[in-house]
């Protein structure tokens, strides 16, 4: 058997074509960025300084203000000070001296001043104005500027703190790639969790998001799932993460990235130090693909979630994933579910799981294990110390499979949960595994799924003995018809726990037990009741001849029996009532015999199907 390779080789072979497929310009994004800023920066100081001359002429006029005492009194109004920059006030306002060298201003006697002081008035410069008249004019004079150091100071920090912002950078970037805003985006600017889900985001979308993030603080969530953005969309994502270390958790699943988006993945993750989930299923990664992820699992020590799930990294894939997992400890939770990893896979990552001290939750559905994968896992299991949740369902796992995994299960104590759903045990495979758990002291599981699996009344019986030893253990198990592949919502579930209740027997049912048992008819129980042999008994004769009977009815039960054969009301029950009531019932038990018989068959023909359909997926035809 061929042997996988080293950890160590998988990061030679990976080393060169991950560091190839690096962006010549690593630093595109945060160039872009500065070139926005410096951009604004020069449009906001232009603003500014056309800003600053407005202020300058105000700052004048206010000085000019605050120059001018003024005090009003009826209608007369007194200035002490007018710069002489100012122009003169109107003509038709007259001028007298004051005591103080001032000059005050009568409007009630403008007229006379004006006939008969013109002269005087046109002789001597007056120092009156009207702080109305300073307001608007518009003087050019000389008035040092008024901008204060401090006024610049406030002035660079708002451009600062402007041209850093997650809105501006998102507008720059839009407006400089003529985009329009995405309105899902805009609105979360300022949430931890950004969803952008099925959004049917461009490359150039992408690299405008990807600008607005690189100095984003506050999002720790960032969601991209199914906007088939490629290779140019997740290098523009793989770039603004090597510069983000907020964001902790990305999601990039069915977005069509394939090789070229692997290697950038890659890179990502050898280079980013916050990263602790990464989602990337459904994209289309083939069998090479995996020595990428394999190799940035060699070196990164903070991811913690890693989801490869509905890919098709095939068993050459499963080999170098499962290396991989034997140097790994930081992973906990894993899924390489729908990867047609198959029988050499299987071997790879139970060698894998053999030494790993870290994966904690692990999804191996729907690879096609079979029989020695199964095997392999068994072995695992018994070595593995830190597993918890351990998902093989629709792996065609049959009896023989079962043994070997109730054989790991023997010596493992660390396992919760075992999902078996959809694989051939047959009734028999899942009662090994039951008495596996019933006998062994070490093993500490606490539920076993065993979804669209018929089990017979024996393995029932089963479960209810290892529910009595553990009291934490469940047994589900249940039907489903029609239902999608791995979406158990609409399965009928079922527990052992609720069948120890049993329902109680209708009286009916009771009655003819009982007749059953003695030996006798319902004619010659009813003669019995009918002391004049009129075929009809009253209601209390009824209950009495029951109770002389010992038919174990309580008088609630009686009642429920009477009221159901009495059919007519009259108060009386005869015997063609009671043969009709026996024989209605009997229908109806052999119409519920006939449901579960149906149900049964359809969940054979479900368990066929999908073994048929596995197979072929296996063998890649129905004729191999």
């Amino acid at each position: 058997m061929e042997e996988p390779p080293s950890s160590q080789k998988i990061f030679q072979l990976t080393r060169s074509e991950t560091t190839a497929s690096v962006p010549e310009d690593k630093n595109r994004l945060v160039r872009l960025a500065k070139e926005m800023r410096v951009e604004n920066r020069s449009a906001m100081d232009k603003g500014h300084r056309a800003s600053a001359e407005y202020k300058k002429r105000r700052a004048r006029v206010e000085s000019a203000s605050r120059g001018s005492i003024c005090s009003r009194h009826g209608s007369a109004v007194t200035c002490r000070h007018r710069p002489d920059s100012v122009k003169q006030p109107p003509k038709s306002i007259l001028k007298s001296k004051t005591s103080t060298g001032g000059t005050v201003v009568t409007r009630s006697q403008s007229t006379s001043a004006e006939t008969g002081k013109e002269n005087s008035a046109g002789k001597e410069k007056s120092n009156c104005i009207h702080v109305e008249d300073i307001e608007d004019e518009d003087d050019e004079g000389g008035e040092e500027d008024c901008d204060t150091d401090l006024e610049n100071e406030v002035a660079k920090s708002q451009i600062s703190k402007a041209d850093n912002s997650v809105e501006y950078l998102y507008d720059a970037a839009c407006q400089r790639f003529a985009l329009i805003p995405l309105s899902a985006f805009t609105r979360q600017l300022e949430d931890a969790d950004i969803q952008l889900n099925n959004q049917g985001l461009s490359s150039k979308d992408m690299m405008a998001i990807s600008i607005a993030l690189l100095r984003n603080t506050l999002c720790t969530t960032l969601s991209l799932a199914g906007n088939d953005i490629g290779e140019d969309g997740c290098r523009y994502i793989c770039e603004m993460l090597q510069d983000n270390v907020s964001i902790v958790r990305l999601n990039v699943a069915d977005n069509n990235l394939k090789t070229a988006g692997a290697k950038l993945l890659s890179y990502m993750l050898k280079m980013n130090a916050g990263l602790q989930a990464l989602d990337a299923s459904g994209n289309g990664f083939i069998e090479h693909d995996a020595k990428y992820f394999a190799s940035a699992l060699q070196v990164t020590f903070r991811l913690k979630e890693l989801d490869l799930s509905h890919n098709n990294f095939s068993e050459e894939g499963g080999v170098l994933l499962g290396a991989a997992l034997e140097t790994n400890d930081t992973i906990e939770k894993l899924n390489l579910s729908w990867n047609s990893l198959r029988r050499k896979g299987a071997i790879a990552i139970g060698k894998g799981l053999r030494s790993n001290l870290g994966v904690k939750q692990l999804d191996l559905s729907w690879n096609g294990f079979a029989t020695e994968g199964a095997k392999e896992i068994a072995e695992a299991l018994q070595k593995n110390s830190t597993l918890v949740d351990l998902d093989l369902s629709s792996n065609r796992i049959d009896a023989e499979g079962a043994a070997y995994l109730a054989k790991g299960l023997q010596a493992n104590y660390t396992l919760d949960i075992l999902k078996l759903s959809k694989n051939p045990l047959t009734s028999f495979g899942a009662q090994l595994i039951l008495q596996t758990l019933k006998k062994s002291e070490t093993c500490q599981l606490k539920t076993l799924e065993l979804f669209d699996l018929h089990l017979e009344k024996d393995a029932i019986e089963l479960g209810h003995e290892v529910c009595e030893l553990r009291p934490e253990f469940d047994l589900v198990y249940g039907v489903s018809l029609g239902s999608k592949p791995n979406m158990y919502g609409g399965f009928k579930r079922r527990t052992v726990k609720e069948k120890e209740v049993e329902r109680p027997k209708e009286p009916l049912q009771i009655l003819l037990d009982f007749v059953q048992e003695k030996g006798i008819n319902l004619m010659e129980l009813f003669s019995q009741f009918d002391e004049d042999n009129s075929w009809s008994v009253s209601r209390d004769e009824f209950k009495q001849g029951m109770k002389n009977a010992k038919i174990p009815l309580t008088n609630a039960q009686m009642e429920e029996l009477l009221d159901s054969l009495d059919k007519d009301g009259d108060g009386e029950v005869d015997f063609g009532e009671l043969m009709f009531g026996s024989k209605e019932f009997e229908d109806k038990q052999r119409e519920r015999e006939e449901e579960l018989r149906r149900a049964a068959l359809a969940e054979s023909l479900c368990d066929t199907a999908v073994l048929v359909a596995e197979r072929a997926d296996s063998d890649g035809e129905l004729g191999n």
